[in-house]
């Protein structure tokens, strides 16, 4: 564990064993990967092979890991394992709700039409996965890592979807160098947790930005399920730091968004040519303008001095 001192002056932990490796290092060493969406056909083995899953924790490992396995849960995955449904309630709305439930989210989030959650080609409102397995490994051992993976899970889980990725070292599909804007997270709790006591520009975000059970940017707790110790057989689940007296289900985990989008690059760049008439300097421009930054991911306008 990392320890700090609180802004109250309490000495205060973040506990790095019980937070997944994927939120502290970004795993950009292991350039394969792959996505399992799994659905729960038996309970009990599911359980089993989740409580002993490998999952790497964000505490510093040297040498890197050949393989790293990883796992996020959707709100009926967690009622499909035995979580009580009031428990999973106090998630936060958007994740207990999920982005094909909500006809009104559907619309803001441009939802609409072709693009309609009932029409996607998984996670629409009957169609929800329960487990997402993220596989991540260096190059050349990720077809055995997924083949092992699965065959543990078989018994367990059915198989929804396997999702590919592809390592597009840095530059995302429309040809815009990407990953440049990253935050850091404050996992020594060293900074004032309060923007109004900020009076210079930091990268530097609060913990709770990301991991619930630790204050965010207003100096508040994120919704999470805070459970009353009577309710909890063993002491497996840390005190939360907002209610001492509640164990806290949520502290050290944080929201995962995965959506698979259909991106069509050509019908970009041919739009942006007819508009340009084939001028190959206005039409780099002109998306530019669009993305908001240079390809190179040099801001638009520069900085004054």
């Amino acid at each position: 564990m990392a320890t700090a001192i609180g802004t109250s002056g309490a000495r205060t932990q973040v506990d790095l064993n019980d937070i997944q490796a994927l939120l502290r290092f970004g795993l950009k060493h292991h350039s394969e990967s792959c996505l399992l969406l799994l659905r729960v056909k038996n309970r009990e083995r599911a359980r089993s092979w989740l409580a002993s899953a490998p999952v790497l924790s964000s505490i510093a490992v040297d040498p890197l890991p050949t393989t790293v396995l990883q796992i996020a849960l959707t709100a009926p995955g967690l009622q499909a394992l035995g979580v009580a449904a009031d428990i999973v309630q106090g998630f936060s709305h958007e994740f207990v709700a999920g982005m094909g439930s909500d006809a009104n989210r559907a619309r803001r989030l441009g939802d609409v039409g072709a693009n309609d959650p009932t029409r996607w080609q998984w996670g629409g409102p009957d169609d929800l996965p329960h487990v997402l397995v993220l596989l991540y490994a260096r190059p050349g051992h990720l077809a055995q890592l997924t083949q092992d993976i699965t065959a543990q899970c078989a018994t367990a889980f059915e198989l929804q979807q396997k999702l590919s990725t592809t390592d597009r070292r840095g530059v995302e599909p429309f040809g815009f160098a990407d990953g440049i804007a990253q935050p850091q997270l404050d996992w020594q709790r060293a900074r004032r947790i309060e923007d109004r006591d900020l009076t210079d520009y930091t990268n530097l975000a609060c913990l709770g930005e990301f991991v619930l059970g630790y204050p965010n940017e207003y100096g508040r707790y994120t919704d999470r399920p805070l459970l009353s110790v009577s309710r909890i057989a063993t002491d497996a689940l840390p005190r939360a730091e907002d209610a001492p007296g509640a164990a806290d289900l949520g502290r050290n985990g944080s929201y995962l968004v995965l959506r698979q989008l259909r991106q069509d690059v050509n019908g970009f760049w041919q739009f942006l040519n007819e508009r340009a008439a084939g001028d190959v300097a206005l039409r780099q421009q002109l998306a530019e303008a669009m993305v908001g930054r240079r390809m190179s991911g040099e801001p638009l306008v520069a900085p004054s001095s």
